[in-house]
C-alpha cells in the first residue's frame, strides 16, 4: 500500500512536471503557477487537464497566472476550485476587478457595511439572457467569490502589482476592531485604578 502511494506520488509529480514544462510554466508553490512568456497560449483541453491535475494533487484551490509575475500590471489568473469553497469577505486597493466563468458556477456577494447589498451568480450552464457569464464589479468593496459547483473553473482580471498587504480580509478588520475596543477598555480600567 505505501508502495501504491509512493508510485501514484512519482506518476502525478511526473504528470505535472510535463504539464508544466509543455505549456512553459513556472510553479511558485503548490497551487499557483506562473507563464513563463508574454506569449502564452491554452486550449480548453490544456485548462481542463490542469484541473484535473489539480484534483490529482488534492488541491482546494489552484491558478495559472497569465502574467510573469506579482509586479505585472494586469493581473489575469484562470482560477481552479476543485471543491465548492468559498473565498473572502475581502478587498483590495486595485482600480479593477472582473470574474469570467469558463465552468461550474460562482456566486460573487458584494458586502456593503459587512452586510450583503448585491448577489451576481455566474454559470456557463444556462444561457438564458439573464445568466451572467461574466462581471466586473469595484475591487475596494468587501465580495466573497463561492463555487457552487466543484471542478469550477473561472477567470480573475485585475490591475497589479499585486501586493499582500493590499488585501483586507473582513474578519481581520472585525478582529482588530474587538482587539481596539478591549485595549481601550483595559487603558480605561488602568487610568481608573490609579
Amino acid at each position: 500500500s505505501e508502495d501504491k502511494n509512493i508510485i501514484n506520488e512519482n506518476l502525478i509529480n511526473s504528470i505535472t512536471d510535463r504539464f508544466m514544462k509543455n505549456n512553459n510554466l513556472i510553479k511558485k508553490n503548490e497551487r499557483v503557477y506562473f507563464v513563463a512568456s508574454e506569449n502564452t497560449q491554452l486550449s480548453r483541453q490544456q485548462i481542463f487537464l490542469f484541473r484535473e491535475i489539480s484534483i490529482l494533487n488534492n488541491l482546494e484551490i489552484s491558478r495559472i497566472c497569465l502574467h510573469r509575475d506579482q509586479n505585472s500590471l494586469i493581473q489575469e489568473m484562470i482560477m481552479f476550485h476543485c471543491k465548492s469553497t468559498t473565498v473572502g469577505p475581502l478587498k483590495q486597493l486595485n482600480q479593477s476587478i472582473s470574474y469570467h466563468i469558463i465552468d461550474g458556477i460562482i456566486q460573487i456577494s458584494v458586502y456593503d457595511n459587512e452586510k450583503i447589498k448585491d448577489i451576481y451568480t455566474l454559470s456557463n450552464i444556462s444561457y438564458s439572457n439573464k445568466q451572467l457569464c461574466s462581471i466586473r464589479i469595484k475591487p475596494d468593496e468587501y465580495r466573497t467569490v463561492s463555487s457552487k459547483t466543484e471542478n469550477t473553473i473561472f477567470i480573475e482580471i485585475t490591475n497589479g502589482p499585486f501586493k499582500d498587504e493590499d488585501t483586507t480580509w473582513l474578519r481581520e478588520r472585525e478582529k482588530a476592531r474587538r482587539t481596539l475596543g478591549s485595549v481601550k477598555g483595559l487603558l480605561a480600567t488602568l487610568v481608573r485604578m490609579k
